[in-house]
């Protein structure tokens, strides 16, 4: 057949981040499970903190990082998010209440950016900026923290945090021409 192309077999080494990130989605929802047992608790967060930092790293250096990657990846920190916040809903207990209106704004802005990006590029692109990265840092250091100890001052700061990240979200995707999942932040772009 002339014109026909075989697709390029990946090698075992293009393949780790991908199925890094995929661990990653695949565990996760075993975490609020595993609540009232720390020690498997840490293990698979543990597991899943170092599959995020992983996968972009191999896919960068291996010269495989690519769109579909990064879409994987932003489903994969989705079920992460979604994991994490069933943990820390179970371990707060009666503190919970305290802290549903501010996920609840949280993610009135999360899906007012989603709205936006899919309206203005007619694609859902979720960032992978600093802030994100704050965020999503102090979302599992908190739930960590009170699934170990019942304490909530962490999850006070992810809360703020959380919040703002969610604004600059939605700010990036009301001015900017192209959606760009590395965007920095709303003052930088990607390198």
């Amino acid at each position: 057949m002339t014109g026909s192309r075989t697709p390029r077999r990946r090698s075992v080494a293009e393949a780790v981040p991908d199925v890094l990130t995929v661990s990653r989605a695949v565990v996760a929802p075993a975490l609020p499970f595993l609540v009232d047992r720390p020690v498997p608790f840490v293990a698979v967060l543990a597991w899943c903190a170092l599959s995020d930092v992983l996968d972009g790293a191999l896919a960068r250096r291996s010269g495989t990082a690519s769109e579909r990657g990064a879409g994987l990846d932003s489903a994969a920190d989705v079920v992460l998010t979604l994991a994490l916040l069933v943990s820390g809903a179970r371990a707060l207990g009666p503190d919970l209440p305290q802290f549903v209106p501010a996920v609840v704004a949280i993610a009135v802005v999360r899906v007012a950016g989603m709205v936006v990006c899919r309206v203005r590029h007619g694609r859902v692109v979720l960032l992978h900026s600093r802030a994100n990265r704050a965020a999503g840092t102090l979302v599992t250091a908190g739930v960590l923290v009170v699934v170990l100890t019942g304490r909530t001052e962490v999850l006070v700061a992810a809360c703020v945090v959380a919040g703002l990240s969610a604004v600059e979200e939605l700010v990036v995707h009301v001015v900017s021409a192209e959606p760009d999942p590395d965007r920095r932040s709303l003052l930088r772009r990607s390198r």
